[in-house]
């Protein structure tokens, strides 16, 4: 449990946990912020992604030890990006520090020092302007007497340091650093697992600043806002005097830049509404490799079943998953179980047969409910009648072989007459590249499991 001047184990897994969830929630938002070094729109999904695999790697949440090097080791494996590295490093020094026991002040304030030291070794040039300053004006933060207020103290400094990224480095041209919100993004839920009340510090787009403007320089105020947020409104009353609104992410330099420019009164600050999360996803898990762009094409997104498969699928920002799959029943709980945590609502389909995946997506209503599209999608894959051909020509239905052929133009007509007589009157086919044969309903798919595969529905 937290209590006012140390971590233990259930606090640790509570901040984990709850930074694996801030950085899914907000990896759109810093990915937009995404500058440095390169404008690649990544960043919040990297830290996102990172902080999910040390989520993903805890199996013993109980012992402050255990935990500890396992969100440490998870963070390491699965770190993507240098914002990844970062957080990875931070995990590793926090579970050195934990390996002495609970966190107090002191060993917390150690703990970032020693991530300082990390990071700049893990990372080939360290540029100041970006996360990195962010770390260490949270390091620099001396113990105060009780973790709490040391933890305040690490989220504010965290939030100035950010604020001040643009003005370190040249390339952000403005723009706040993405990894610094990352991290931001983290010591707050830090502050929230020790169960501090604390406003959302990371520039988000959700905030309308309203207030009324006398004596202003108004052109003046005009332009300095502009460069502040979107939906800027200015009602004049007059020359000097105004109604204005804006939409930003920076509330704080909205209304330092209106005193310079005149008086203002009335102000509001109203939260504006989070976007929503994406609805539902379609997956297909180790698809044949030729079949992934028809697939994407159809808005499934594919994975392959290594190491990052379950990093890679907690860290979807969707509220709901449809996953096709041919993978073990262990490894199937396991994702499970994984996705259960983040709060992502998960339904199985086979995903042994293209023909019957694609069936499935092709009936795929968005607009129904969870249940009703897992049904109708089941009824799809169901109703395409299957048989596969071997690289000897034998025609297989199920777990029987039921024909030998001399060739692969015989094996599929004598496979789809079979299936024919099933019912059914359309038919699929996909074989390897290569094949000789011509048919109008034949699509060549790369890295299919047999030579072909024949569908009648």
């Amino acid at each position: 449990m937290a209590t006012a001047d140390r971590i233990e184990a259930a606090t640790l897994w509570r901040w984990a946990q709850s930074a694996a969830q801030a950085l899914r929630d907000a990896a759109p938002r810093i990915n937009q912020l995404n500058v440095f070094p390169v404008p690649d729109s990544d960043t919040g999904s990297n830290m996102a992604h990172t902080m999910s695999a040390a989520v993903s790697a805890v199996e013993d949440p109980d012992d402050l030890g255990a935990i500890s090097a396992q969100l440490a080791a998870g963070a390491v494996r699965g770190a993507r990006g240098n914002s990844g590295v970062v957080l990875s490093q931070i995990l590793r020094a926090v579970a050195e520090a934990a390996a002495q026991g609970p966190l107090d002040s002191q060993a917390l304030v150690g703990a970032l020092n020693k991530a300082q030291h990390y990071v700049r070794e893990a990372l080939h040039r360290p540029v100041e302007g970006t996360i990195i300053s962010v770390l260490a004006a949270v390091a620099d933060v001396p113990a105060a007497d009780t973790l709490d207020a040391t933890v305040g103290a690490m989220a504010k400094a965290a939030h100035t340091a950010m604020e001040h990224t643009p003005e370190q480095l040249e390339d952000l041209h403005g723009v706040i650093d993405a990894g610094a919100a990352g991290l931001v993004v983290v010591l707050g839920a830090l502050q929230e697992a020790m169960g501090q009340v604390t406003e959302p510090e990371l520039p988000s787009g959700q905030v309308e600043v309203m207030m009324y403007a006398t004596n202003a320089n108004l052109s003046g105020l005009e332009s300095e806002l502009e460069s502040l947020g979107d939906c800027l409104v200015i009602g004049r009353a007059g020359d000097d005097e105004a109604n204005i609104h804006i939409h930003t992410v920076q509330p704080e330099a909205v209304l330092k830049a209106a005193r310079a420019f005149g008086t203002i009164s009335d102000v509001r600050v109203e939260a504006l509404p989070e976007a929503p999360r994406a609805g539902r996803v379609l997956i297909v898990i180790d698809p044949p490799e030729g079949a992934v762009p028809l697939l994407n094409d159809a808005e499934v997104k594919c994975f392959a079943a290594d190491d990052e498969l379950i990093p890679a699928l907690t860290s979807l920002n969707a509220a709901e998953v449809l996953i096709f799959s041919n993978l073990d029943l262990q490894t199937l709980h396991a994702i499970d179980r994984a996705l259960q945590r983040v709060g992502i609502h998960t339904a199985w389909l086979p995903g042994a047969h293209l023909l019957r995946i694609l069936a499935a997506v092709t009936v795929h209503d968005p607009s129904q409910s969870f249940g009703v599209a897992l049904l109708h999608m089941q009824e799809a894959a169901l109703g395409m009648h299957i048989a596969t051909i071997a690289e000897n020509y034998s025609v297989h239905i199920g777990d029987y072989e039921v024909a030998r052929c001399n060739s692969l133009e015989q094996a599929i007509e004598t496979a789809s007459s079979l299936l024919h007589s099933c019912g059914g009157e359309q038919r699929a086919i996909a074989v390897r590249p290569g094949s000789e044969v011509v048919d109008s309903a034949m699509m060549e798919i790369e890295g299919l499991a047999c030579l072909a595969e024949i569908g009648v529905e």
